[in-house]
């Protein structure tokens, strides 16, 4: 999802993009599942930062593949992809249904060193933005959540890689596996989702993210972008 942001200079606006959900958000959800307590408000903290993150993510890959969303009335800008370098500053992105104009490459710069895209998670991204709004229970908004953390980049095509997680949630590679690979769970938890754990657990084996961080998740950075 995206935000109108105009500069001081009352320039074009430009897109606002979500940041990673800190880590230590979804652990205290994690913490207070594991205990039987079924918090509301936090599970909703917790799915809607996901959800705003992840529109962000597939806004920016709609962008990447030539169709651009334009930040001033959320019409669809369509740019070439013919040309060799994406940001080449030749390219002009106009808005037909309002006077947004900008290059895409000062559009490419908002994104740039974000952790935004959706590479080998498209999938599940497009799975919990449609599938999170329509969640009614806390038990339904917990499994889609537990389920979008633990998902592998390129799992779909049945080569998992990189956790997926590192794109929405704050912290480097090794710190989010480790971050994971820590969260609690106990016999109060939600219905599933240890069984979930689990399976990521299986599926990540052998692979190495670097050194694990040694920290409680609240006291590392959670990162932002």
């Amino acid at each position: 999802m995206t935000d109108r942001e105009r500069p001081e200079s009352d320039g074009p606006v430009l897109p606002k993009w979500a940041p990673r959900v800190p880590r230590e958000k979804i652990w205290r959800l994690y913490q207070s599942d594991a205990k039987g307590i079924r918090d509301e408000e936090l599970v909703d903290d917790v799915g809607i930062t996901l959800l705003l993150r992840v529109e962000s993510c597939l806004t920016v890959s709609e962008a990447q593949r030539g169709r651009v969303k334009c930040p001033q009335c959320g019409s669809t800008v369509h740019r070439s992809m013919e040309r060799r370098r994406a940001s080449d500053p030749a390219q002009i992105l106009e808005c037909r249904d309002c006077d947004w104009r900008l290059p895409f490459s000062d559009y490419e710069r908002t994104y740039h060193n974000k952790h935004l895209g959706c590479a080998g998670m498209l999938i599940p991204c497009q799975e919990f933005a449609r599938d999170y709004p329509m969640a009614r229970t806390y038990e339904e908004r917990m499994v889609l959540i537990d389920t979008l953390i633990h998902r592998f980049h390129w799992e779909m095509e049945g080569h998992p890689g990189q956790p997926g997680a590192a794109t929405i949630i704050g912290g480097q590679m090794s710190e989010v596996a480790a971050f994971l690979d820590r969260l609690n769970y106990g016999d109060e938890s939600t219905p599933g989702i240890s069984e979930t754990r689990k399976k990521w657990r299986e599926m990540g084996k052998g692979k190495a993210y670097g050194a694990p961080s040694v920290n409680p998740p609240a006291a590392v950075p959670n990162g932002d972008g």
